[in-house]
């Protein structure tokens, strides 16, 4: 299981705010808590101004803006989140606020947690 530096989700708010605790669980694909992060910047950015930056921190192994966003918008417009959202037609385009979260690991419990 990796733990990243940095995640980005599409922001419902249409103030543009959003808060995050400043620490939280980070949990793995067996709803394991594996870890505790620490928040360390939030910012909401249009989608169509993310960073290469964001996109190289997130670990995830995007190296492009492009890349970094065809990957997330497989997810944005998957049924499953759609589904979440209560929304079957949910997009995303250039002028989307996402939530751009840099955090820490400040502990991991569990050795298997890489």
């Amino acid at each position: 299981m990796r733990i990243s530096r940095g995640r980005s989700l599409p922001s419902r708010d249409p103030s543009g705010t959003t808060w995050c605790p400043p620490s939280s669980p980070v949990v793995d694909s067996d709803n394991r808590t594996v870890a505790i992060i620490e928040t360390t910047s939030v910012e909401v950015v249009r989608l169509g101004d993310v960073e290469v930056s964001h996109a190289i921190d997130e670990g995830e192994g995007h190296t492009s803006v492009a890349e970094w966003r065809a990957g997330h918008e497989s997810f944005w417009h998957s049924d499953e989140l759609r589904r979440e959202l209560g929304d079957p037609i949910f997009t995303v385009n250039d002028n989307t606020p996402v939530v751009l979260e840099r955090f820490r690991v400040i502990e991991r419990l569990n050795d298997d947690a890489a």
